[in-house]
């Protein structure tokens, strides 16, 4: 009986081992985003030590390229053919590649990518009255919600998450705070111009897009603060318009 109940416990655990190893082969999240089991030491780094087969996390050159052609579709109150197929490739490259096995965050990837759109061409606005730099802004204001997109489900902390994604990408120091701090108003923390010019245009976006359920005067009395007037966002609304009627902000 001695021997039997010997060999019976380390053939219990090889079994509980190889169960474990099997689920964990045939999670997504464990496939795409962390390296393999025996490799990991802290739980924490299978979020964000993600593969380097995986191309959605991998930085687009195509974006160095896109605030310039967003500030001229300001200027010009229409989409270029090129800026055109610039986001189209930047969708079907980047965003169309979200991790999350939730089908509701599936369904909002159209609504966030819309909403991104609208925050980039809106930021190139509020940057110029805020005069700070519209290129910077609107890149911030493109890919303010990115993580959101590419996080994995379970990916714990967030910040973290995005933490790692800004630094991979290498983007510049202006857009990578913007990104980070946009959400911050209210905290007491002083908030950069670019920082500033997304989080406006962040709430002139969901004006536009989803006006049942935007707060009415929330937009002007947090311009206030940074001196924006209502007749500053007023002529925003005037320079974005024509350019959401246009299609921007249909999927």
């Amino acid at each position: 009986m001695t021997q039997c109940a010997k060999l019976r416990r380390p053939r219990g655990r090889n079994v509980a081992r190889r169960t474990v190893s099997v689920q964990l082969r045939g999670s997504h999240s464990e496939n795409m985003f962390s390296p393999p089991m025996q490799n990991q030491r802290r739980p924490a780094a299978r979020f964000y030590r993600p593969r380097g087969s995986n191309a959605a996390l991998q930085r687009p050159a195509i974006i160095d390229a896109l605030p310039r052609q967003l500030c001229a579709a300001i200027d010009q109150s229409r989409m270029s053919p090129p800026l055109i197929e610039a986001l189209a490739t930047l969708r079907t490259t980047l965003f169309s590649h979200a991790q999350s096995h939730d089908s509701a965050a599936r369904k909002a990837s159209p609504a966030l990518w819309r909403e991104a759109v609208c925050t980039a061409l809106l930021a190139v606005c509020v940057a110029r009255l805020l005069d700070c730099s519209s290129n910077l802004a609107a890149l911030a204001g493109l890919l303010h919600r990115v993580d959101e997109f590419l996080a994995p489900d379970g990916a714990g902390d967030e910040k973290q998450f995005r933490e790692h994604l800004l630094q991979s990408w290498r983007l510049p120091a202006a857009t990578a705070a913007a990104i980070r701090n946009w959400r911050r108003f209210g905290e007491g923390r002083r908030m950069s111009r670019e920082s500033i010019a997304v989080y406006v245009a962040h709430l002139l976006a969901n004006e536009f897009l989803h006006p049942e359920i935007s707060s009415p005067g929330m937009a002007a009395s947090v311009s206030a603060e940074f001196g924006i007037s209502n007749d500053s966002l007023e002529l925003i609304r005037q320079q974005f318009q024509p350019l959401y009627l246009r299609g921007i902000g249909t999927p």
